[in-house]
């Protein structure tokens, strides 16, 4: 782009910014001009508008109220079923580890079990990672490269899996995958 048109953006910039941003710092208020048409009007008219304007006010912020009280009846309900999550996904960590702590080592015809949570935003290589310490798969990085070269990356799905270390790699990754 050249020195010229350098400048005549630039210039543009300038007039639609002076155009666009004194709404913006000089707010006019239509509802009160339509109110108040004309400035001839009696002082019982002025007082009158001024109580009218105190009872928008106190209804604005009656509405204000009621809106703050409903996020924060939200928020509670969205703390409570954090805490309930929580709580489910702590008890099924004590099951996982009551599990593993039972035998020690499992033989190798004894079928591990694993109700696998995946929820939103979780990486292949931490279910990989999981799925390894739980004896599911041997190997987390087999695992990673399978998802990795079958371009599955995008496509795990949250939600719950029963999967067992009968199952090859393959098929838990169409599991968590479709």
């Amino acid at each position: 782009m050249s020195k010229t048109g350098i400048r005549n953006f630039a210039f543009g910039l300038l007039v639609a910014t002076i155009i666009l941003s004194p709404p913006a710092f000089f707010p006019f208020d239509f509802a009160a001009s339509e109110e108040n048409p004309s400035t001839d009007e009696t002082n019982s008219a002025d007082t009158s508008s001024n109580t009218n304007d105190g009872d928008v006010e106190r209804a604005n912020e009656a509405a204000l109220k009621a809106e703050i009280s409903s996020l924060e009846e939200e928020l509670e309900t969205a703390k409570e079923d954090q805490e309930q999550l929580a709580d489910e996904l702590e008890e099924q960590e004590t099951s996982e580890n009551n599990q593993h702590s039972g035998d020690g080592e499992n033989s190798d015809d004894e079928t591990v079990r694993l109700y696998l949570g995946v929820s939103s935003g979780m990486t292949a290589g931490e279910i990989a990672a999981i799925l390894e310490e739980s004896e599911i798969i041997d190997d987390r990085s087999d695992f990673t490269a399978y998802i990795e070269d079958h371009d599955m990356m995008m496509d795990v799905r949250s939600g719950k899996y029963e999967l067992t270390n009968e199952l090859s790699i393959p098929e838990i990754a169409e599991m968590i995958t479709s």
